[in-house]
């Protein structure tokens, strides 16, 4: 009868907890809802009702076993507003596309408890201020683009310390200064390096000539001084 009694009140509490975690989601979406000022495709008066599942709303996917918001896409939207803090709530969230349209205002430090977030694209925005530093604290994080915005200040080394998985970094078409990081090497799993577009200055950093997993680098329209070893360049070339 005890076991019995143990299940049923873990089965009870655990159906708790997930109504509770998905009312949190809601909750978070919501947030997001109230920030945004322009919406001229009518995408949340018209796919984001309230008697419906936010999992059925566009641009948002869950998990099938949790039903935790997993995916955010509002790429290409249309929007217009800031970024709600209290998307850092989606604590399942592994991707987060908002590209391609006219967000303004800072990145919210609360988006630093997105620990399971692997992919990050806020391309093509009006946002401004540094680059998080945080980004360097997400463990899962394989992808950051944050080009076609209004970044100023330097390139933080925090976010080159300790992201090993960090695949792509797209920086390029905003307000950087500064040197580039002699942490870039740190990357190790890094393909694609796009600096483009700023107002980077000083030496190239040599270690980027030894990160063995770079495809793609290009640093163009910046102030950088030193060359590119010969043998770089023929592999970029082919």
């Amino acid at each position: 009868m005890d076991k019995l009694f143990f299940f049923i009140t873990m089965a009870v509490f655990s159906i708790n907890c997930l109504a509770h975690n998905l009312t949190t989601d809601q909750e978070a979406l919501v947030a997001f809802k109230t920030r945004i000022i322009s919406d001229p495709n009518h995408i949340l008066a018209n796919k984001w009702l309230t008697n419906t599942s936010i999992c059925n709303w566009i641009g948002v996917s869950c998990s099938r076993k949790w039903q935790r918001v997993t995916t955010l896409d509002f790429s290409n939207f249309g929007f217009s507003g800031t970024i709600a803090p209290h998307l850092g709530n989606l604590t399942f969230l592994s991707y987060l596309n908002i590209s391609s349209n006219y967000f303004t205002g800072i990145i919210p430090l609360e988006l630093s408890h997105l620990r399971c977030l692997k992919e990050i694209n806020m391309g093509s925005n009006n946002f401004i201020g540094v680059v998080p530093s945080w980004l360097g604290t997400i463990p899962e994080l394989l992808h950051i683009h944050l080009d076609n915005n209004s970044f100023s200040g330097s390139i933080p080394t925090s976010l080159l310390h300790n992201n090993s998985k960090l695949q792509t970094l797209q920086l390029a078409y905003n307000f950087l200064n500064g040197n580039i990081p002699q942490e870039i090497r740190n990357l190790s799993a890094l393909e694609y390096l796009y600096l483009r577009f700023n107002m980077l200055t000083g030496s190239i950093p040599f270690g980027i000539f030894n990160m063995s997993s770079l495809r793609e680098l290009d640093l163009d329209d910046n102030s950088l001084s030193g060359w590119l070893p010969n043998i770089f360049v023929m592999v970029f070339r082919n």
